[in-house]
């Protein structure tokens, strides 16, 4: 009976251990998601200020596709300190932007300034 018990206790723990550290392994060629605010952007790669603090760069294609509010929207069109979301596949190394979601754009004050 206590072998039969230790054997099931050990077994639930193996089984924690590899559930923990599945999110660890390779998740290369997986895609994966990153939000944040634009700090830089180049005809090949977008740096991503994210909530941490932290700067990532992702590189960017002529494949990579940018959108707003469900419409395409031109790379030329990206300002720095907009907000953004980022889902990008990671593969030797290197970050790669496939597709840019960017923030709403701001609608124009009615008045102008006080």
């Amino acid at each position: 009976m206590l072998r039969r018990r230790f054997a099931r206790e050990t077994l639930a723990g193996l089984a924690a251990l590899a559930l923990l550290t599945l999110p660890t392994l390779a998740h290369e060629g997986h895609s994966h998601t990153a939000m944040g605010t634009i700090e830089a952007i180049a005809a090949d790669r977008l740096d991503l200020k994210g909530p941490d603090g932290k700067v990532t760069s992702y590189v960017l294609t002529p494949e990579t596709h940018f959108e707003r509010e469900g419409r395409n929207e031109g790379r030329e069109n990206v300002r720095i300190g907009e907000r953004a979301v980022v889902h990008f596949q990671t593969k030797d190394g290197k970050s790669t932007a496939q597709h840019v979601q960017l923030g709403a754009a701001k609608a124009p004050s009615a008045g102008g300034p006080r």
